[in-house]
């Protein structure tokens, strides 16, 4: 009885394996498209409004604080480059003096 089992387990561990080699080969496949006619523009404008459907579209209030924290963000930069820009034109006049001499 011994010997049965050992080759039905054999068979079993046989058909594994082939079913395993199988899906391997299903995977290494390409992928399939989908039956899609070779449309032009009425089918991508077709298909940009479908999605444009699904879009997640932002609320009011929540447009208004993006737009409030970009503008912040904005005139914080151009105050702190407007601040560096000074500073380095005080550093050149006064390296353009010594070497001119005061001039």
């Amino acid at each position: 009885m011994d010997m049965a089992k050992e080759k039905a387990t054999e068979k079993t561990t046989e058909k594994e394996k082939k079913k395993a080699a199988a899906k391997v080969q299903k995977t290494k496949q390409p992928a399939k498209k989908k039956n899609r006619k070779k449309g032009g523009l009425i089918t991508y404008l077709k298909e940009v409004r479908e999605e444009l459907k699904r879009v997640s579209w932002p609320g009011r209030e929540e447009v208004y604080q993006s737009t409030l924290l970009v503008l912040l963000v904005v005139g914080f930069f151009v105050v702190y480059v407007g601040i560096i820009d000074q500073i380095l034109v005080q550093v050149i006049k006064l390296l353009t003096a010594s070497l001119t001499g005061g001039q």
